[in-house]
């Protein structure tokens, strides 16, 4: 049964709209002849594919920012616990000489008693 020439133009129209070409698409020089059913099963799944990688990669964005701030927030209180630390030694360091002065107050006051038993 032969086709008739408009029924074969648009059939040629049609495999000319398809990515592939005038023929279609073809893996090397062997036509593929999907149905359409099967293309758009495989148009869908690469655009869920995509849909999921950008997914990931969103996410994998926004966990990067969220480590980055979290990184931000330890090194300054890293920074405070410093500086905590440091005014901490300062408190020990005046307490020590105050320690050390109230040491020499009662050696001198010793002393001085001392002093006073012998004259």
């Amino acid at each position: 049964m032969e086709t008739s020439i408009a029924a074969q133009d648009d059939r040629r129209g049609r495999q000319a709209a398809t990515r592939g070409g005038r023929d279609g698409w073809k893996i090397g020089r062997v036509p593929l002849r999907l149905k359409e059913g099967t293309r758009n099963a495989a148009r869908n799944f690469f655009l869920l594919s995509w849909e999921a990688r950008t997914a990931f990669w969103r996410a994998r964005t926004t966990f990067d920012g969220t480590q980055t701030a979290f990184w931000r927030t330890q090194t300054a209180f890293d920074g405070t616990q410093t500086a905590f630390w440091r005014v901490e030694e300062a408190f020990w360091r005046v307490e020590e000489a105050s320690w050390r002065a109230e040491e020499a107050f009662w050696r001198a006051e010793e002393t001085f008693w001392r002093v006073q038993e012998t004259s």
